[in-house]
């Protein structure tokens, strides 16, 4: 198979959470350039609603993965660390968390999430499924 069959996401559907800016517009993007149909929602959530949200997120993504095997559905999800966005953030803040990273540095935006959303979309995952893949340079292994 050749990358670009490997990558090819057309007749595919992809649902992208919070697709309105930042980590979810370049997921939607990515899944779009390579053919993928995008339905796009979006969320309003406070700090323990949205820690009970992506918990319950990632309950359904193995839920659904157990449903839809026999369709040969594969269902997975991509949770993101720390990416930095436009705005005013205190550089030691900035020093600090890219410290705290094995990789040693933020996530980019337009860059590190991209490669990520498109390989779970895409036939180069076909015996993924029911996953959680964390983009966050080992932040949450690390400390």
């Amino acid at each position: 198979m050749v990358l670009n069959e490997l990558f090819n996401l057309t007749d595919k559907v992809a649902i992208v959470t919070g697709a309105q800016k930042w980590l979810g517009h370049d997921m939607a993007g990515i899944l779009a350039e390579a053919g993928a149909d995008v339905i796009i929602t979006s969320r309003n959530l406070q700090s323990a609603s949205d820690a009970a949200a992506k918990a319950g997120v990632l309950g359904l993504t193995r839920d659904l993965a157990g449903l839809l095997s026999p369709q040969g559905i594969c269902v997975n999800a991509i949770s993101p660390g720390e990416f930095l966005k436009p705005g005013d953030l205190p550089d030691e803040f900035v020093d600090d968390l890219a410290d705290g990273t094995m990789t040693g540095r933020w996530g980019q935006m337009g860059k590190d999430i991209k490669g990520t959303a498109l390989f779970l979309a895409s036939p180069a995952s076909d015996h993924v499924t029911a996953q959680n893949l964390v983009v966050d340079g080992g932040f949450s292994l690390w400390k």
